[in-house]
């Protein structure tokens, strides 16, 4: 019965170190900010994306309640601001 939990710890520390060796490989590209409905001007709504890694955003969508917005050929290196106008 003691083998099986030593056994049940190894392989849940494994698969925490798989899983932290894993993670870092992956791109992600992160909404860091978003200024919805201001109050003053309707349409100086934005969104910051933000990357750690240059990233080619072609295929990216962004949906905004119907409103569907295509990347194009986007490459993002840090920051990337989206206004409503735009």
């Amino acid at each position: 019965m003691k083998e099986n939990k030593v056994r049940k710890k190894i392989y849940l520390l494994f698969s925490f170190l798989i899983f932290i060796l894993i993670c870092p490989l992956t791109s992600a590209v992160v909404i860091n900010e978003i200024l919805p409905n201001p109050e003053e001007y309707s349409d100086a709504e934005w969104i910051e994306l933000y990357s750690d890694e240059t990233i080619n955003l072609s295929g990216f969508k962004l949906d905004t309640t119907g409103q569907i917005y295509n990347f194009g050929n986007v490459i993002i290196t840090d920051f990337l601001i989206i206004t409503k106008n735009k």
